[in-house]
C-alpha cells in the first residue's frame, strides 16, 4: 500500500503500482502522481489507488486483475499511471478495496466495479463475474460516502450500511453472513 497526501503526491513501494509515479519505481518521500492532474481527493487501497480531480473526473491506477481500475477492460493488468474511470460521470469520491472499487457521484449515486466474490460490489447475488465498469449499488439510497476495503460500507441519510464478507463480522448486522446488498449496521435508529 502506498500512502498519498498533498492532493497530487504519493509515496511508498511500487510492487503493485500504487504510487502512480509512471514507472516501476518506489519513493520514500512524497512524489508527484504522473499526468499533471489536480486531485481533490485520493484514496490508497491495498493494490489500487484512486482519485477524483478538481473537475470531478475519476482516475485509478495499480492492479486491474478484477477490473478494479474501472476502465472497461481488465487490460492492462496494471497501470503505473492514472487512467480515467469510464462513463463520464462526475465523482465525489472513489475508494479502492481488495479487488473492488466503489465510488459516490456528485448526485449521491453509489457505484462499484471489480470483483464480487462475497458481495462486496453491493449489486446483488454473488459470487458473480468481475465487471470492468460501474454498476449501481442496490437500493434506493443516496450516499454521502462509500469506503471499499474488505467489506464495503457507506453512509446514506446519516445511516451506516455495509455489504460483502460477513464471516468476520465486518458487515455489522450481528449475523456473520456475507451480504450482497447494503445492510443496515446494527444499533442505529
Amino acid at each position: 500500500m502506498s500512502p498519498c497526501s498533498r492532493p497530487e503526491h504519493c509515496w511508498g513501494e511500487d510492487n503493485f503500482r500504487n504510487p502512480g509515479l509512471g514507472s516501476k519505481s518506489s519513493s520514500n518521500v512524497p512524489a508527484p502522481v504522473k499526468g499533471g492532474l489536480s486531485f481533490s481527493s485520493l484514496h490508497a487501497g491495498l493494490w489500487t489507488t484512486c482519485g477524483v480531480t478538481t473537475t470531478g473526473d475519476g482516475y485509478c491506477w495499480g492492479t486491474n486483475g478484477s477490473g478494479e481500475l474501472g476502465i472497461g477492460s481488465k487490460s492492462p493488468y496494471e497501470s503505473w499511471a492514472p487512467v480515467r474511470v469510464v462513463d463520464g460521470r462526475k465523482w465525489k469520491s472513489i475508494s479502492p478495496g481488495g479487488a473492488v472499487t466503489c465510488g459516490v457521484t456528485t448526485t449521491g449515486g453509489g457505484f462499484c466495479w471489480g470483483g464480487n466474490l462475497s458481495g462486496e460490489r453491493g449489486d446483488g447475488p454473488f459470487p458473480s463475474a468481475d465487471v470492468t465498469s460501474r454498476v449501481p449499488v442496490v437500493g434506493d439510497l443516496t450516499f454521502e460516502s462509500i469506503d471499499a476495503d474488505w467489506c464495503t460500507c457507506g453512509v446514506a441519510s446519516e445511516v451506516a450500511y455495509c455489504w460483502g464478507p460477513g464471516d468476520e463480522g465486518c458487515v455489522g448486522d450481528g449475523a456473520r453472513v456475507d451480504r450482497g446488498t447494503p445492510t443496515k449496521v446494527a444499533g442505529q435508529p
